[in-house]
């Protein structure tokens, strides 16, 4: 049943510090009719004491192992809203985010809203490797317009064009998958800059390496589920080129990016790194949808 103006879900995966400042952030007391659910994968993680006391925040813990698709889909399933804004722990909201997403006006075609995304002023080569590749394209300065894809990392949603699409969210909510759905069914995006989140990552290189290599075995796995068996072997044989292709089209969006361009040479090294990672994620993806397919 709805009963909340909108629901806002914070997937947290290695991001238990800044839990704190998303709090602070989201303000729960100032926004009774909103909820707010933090997600965790097992039990290592949990919220701050005080927040046992707001009675519009929730925790909600998932099978270890899962990643943050995972956490965003059971939260969409347990949200009691009409939209659904999309957080992770590794980012901080700026304090006028909610205010932000209730504002957010909804044509009949609107599937969902993506924000601007920043990286912080103490970011280290490492941390800019990972947003380089991740929320480059969706850095500021940009404008507010249609566009083709946005970050469900920071992001809302009509809560009912996503659970209409069951047998995609079965597997998680991967927001690509869906925003290909909701084209295909008349629907758009739309970027808001005035949505604004900071990342402050919390990920090491290994967790993040491994949260890559995953993410690309989905991807591989979904992108090669409508294609022929002659696309998907010739897919594993130009596997190797995969990294090289990604690297020349992240470096084109870094450089030619005004918050990103002074920071891609020193990241470079944790970028090809990330890279190779994804390279063969993606290539397993498609030997299993091979498998499948057999």
């Amino acid at each position: 049943m709805v009963d909340a103006a909108l629901t806002v879900i914070v997937a947290v995966e290695n991001s238990s510090e800044n839990i704190k400042a998303v709090l602070e952030a989201l303000d729960p007391p100032k926004n009774p009719m909103v909820q707010f659910v933090f997600g965790f994968a097992g039990a290592s993680d949990n919220l701050p004491a005080y927040a046992d006391k707001w009675a519009n925040v929730d925790t909600l813990i998932v099978p270890a192992g899962c990643r943050i698709p995972h956490i965003w889909a059971e939260g969409i399933r347990q949200s009691r809203a009409k939209y659904v804004g999309l957080l992770t722990g590794q980012f901080v909201p700026r304090e006028d985010w909610v205010a932000r997403a209730l504002a957010l006006p909804w044509p009949e075609s609107r599937a969902g809203y993506g924000g601007v995304i920043s990286n912080n002023a103490r970011a280290r080569a490492m941390d800019w490797g990972i947003f380089i590749l991740r929320y480059c394209r969706f850095s500021p300065p940009l404008s507010a317009t249609v566009v083709e894809d946005i970050a469900a990392d920071n992001s809302v949603y009509r809560r009912d064009l996503i659970l209409e699409e069951e047998s995609l969210l079965a597997n998680g909510f991967w927001e690509p998958a869906f925003h290909t759905r909701f084209r295909r069914r008349g629907f758009d995006l739309a970027l808001d800059p005035e949505l604004a989140a900071e990342q402050h990552n919390r990920f090491s290189a290994r967790d993040f390496a491994s949260q890559r290599y995953q993410h690309a075995i989905e991807f591989g796995r979904e992108r090669a589920e409508t294609k022929s068996t002659t696309w998907i072997f010739m897919m594993l044989l130009l596997a190797p080129l995969l990294p090289g292709v990604f690297f020349a089209k992240v470096l084109a969006v870094a450089t030619g990016s005004q918050h990103c361009r002074r920071h891609v040479f020193s990241s470079i090294p944790w970028i090809m790194f990330f890279l190779i990672c994804w390279g063969s994620g993606e290539a397993r993806g498609y030997f299993k949808a091979l498998r499948r397919s057999n």
